[in-house]
This record gives C-alpha cells, structure tokens and sequence, in this order.
C-alpha cells in the first residue's frame, strides 16, 4: 500500500480545559493515547484492551466527570 503525504514524526496535540495542566511538554505520546486520555476526562471507565495510555502528565491530580457540554 502506497502513503501519500509527509508528516512531522513528532506532531502537535493541544489540550485545553480545567483539568489540564499549564506548559506541559509530553515526551513520548501516540495516537493511541488519546482515547484513553479523554475517556479518563470523561469519567468513563477504560476498556483493558484498549491499546494506549492515559497521559497522566497532562492532568491536573484526580479528575473528576464533567457533564457534556458543562463550561468552567
């Protein structure tokens, strides 16, 4: 299978919110780190067979479940 395009193998994400820490620089994240990440924001529970971590570094101590569409 032919890849088309050039992409950056470092990336950007952008996380914004109550629950986020300032000025935090993850070292060492993929794409699959970040369902589980807005899954814990959430307050869902996360499936073991999902691949992926939470990115702790990220958070602000224990997060709690905000409703949806809830603004701070």
């Amino acid at each position: 299978m032919v890849k088309s395009g050039r992409h950056h193998p470092k990336g950007v994400l952008l996380m914004h919110g109550p629950a986020i820490k300032r000025n935090v620089i993850i070292k060492e994240s993929n794409n699959l780190d970040i369902a589980p990440t807005l899954m814990r924001l959430m307050g869902q529970p996360i499936p073991p067979m999902m691949q992926g971590r939470v990115l702790e570094e990220a958070l602000k101590g224990s997060v709690e479940r905000t409703p949806v569409g809830a603004r701070s």
